[in-house]
């Protein structure tokens, strides 16, 4: 099985594995800050979870062991607009359209392979026109433009020995930058665990390979190859009033042994970039 359906399916194979571990799988609620924290910067998890026994009324901590293969850590972006349009929130969106419980993830190949994971009707402000601001997947332009494999196991993650924290912590850090290439678009260059033993480095494009390029023309129909663009339509209303920006946004989900509970962190948006 190719690597590039991997992040797919895991979520299927774990639920599967926790149900079928000996003893009964626990449940708990998953809280931000509690139990993790994500800013712009990094996403750190506390591997414990803490209970009052409702027998004993004893505060109760379990120590955590993530599943091989979590957490898994996502990258998304949506072409959207500089200014002029109202109504755009795609970070509500991706949360209101797919359960928290696991990861959308659009398919690798066949006619749904450039149908966005998650979708947000805007509107011009000045004449009412309205369009769809789609989230998409990038690709790695260092793998043959196929799916990144971002961070997907605890040890891949720094500890305490490699930054601060308390010993239950784990956590990624991350930075985006552009990274200009010579016809004038760009790529973006993300760093993960910068500067740390467990440095990774990918060069992102867009979902169907191309760079970032300024002018909202770009973005629509198809290009040169026929594949297509984040507006599919060359008659689009987005290229009458939008100047394209790239919002860029990060999520993470992880499982437990023994637990039944799969958890995603909602989108928080890394950066935004004027093209």
């Amino acid at each position: 099985m190719g690597r590039n359906i991997k992040s797919f399916i895991f979520i299927t194979v774990l639920f599967l594995f926790s149900l079928s571990s000996c003893g009964m799988p626990r449940m708990f609620e998953w809280d931000k800050v509690d139990e993790y924290e994500i800013n712009n910067r990094q996403i750190q998890f506390n591997l414990s979870y803490t209970y009052i026994d409702r027998q004993t009324g004893k505060t109760t901590t379990i120590h955590l062991t993530p599943v091989t293969g979590t957490p898994v850590l996502h990258f998304y972006y949506a072409i959207a607009s500089s200014g002029g349009i109202s109504g755009y929130n795609i970070d509500s969106s991706f949360n209101s359209s797919y359960s928290s419980s696991y990861v959308p993830s659009r398919p690798v190949s066949g006619p749904s392979k450039n149908t966005p994971i998650a979708t947000d009707s805007v509107t011009v402000t000045t004449n009412d026109e309205t369009t769809t601001v789609g989230l998409y997947e990038f690709t790695d332009v260092d793998n043959n433009f196929s799916r990144p494999v971002f961070l997907n196991d605890i040890d891949m993650y720094l500890d305490r020995d490699e930054g601060a924290g308390s010993g239950y912590d784990k956590f990624v850090t991350y930075s985006i930058s552009a990274q200009q290439q010579p016809d004038g678009g760009y790529y973006f260059n993300l760093i993960l665990n910068e500067g740390t033993l467990k440095e990774k480095q990918f060069t992102l494009a867009r979902f169907n390979g191309e760079p970032f390029l300024s002018g909202i023309a770009n973005y629509l129909g198809t290009n040169d190859s026929g594949e297509v663009r984040e507006f599919s339509d060359n008659e689009d209303p987005a290229s009458n009033f939008m100047t394209p920006i790239v919002d860029i946004y990060v999520s993470a989900t992880f499982l437990y042994q023994g637990y039944t509970t799969v958890r995603t962190i909602p989108l928080t948006r890394v950066t935004t970039w004027n093209i």
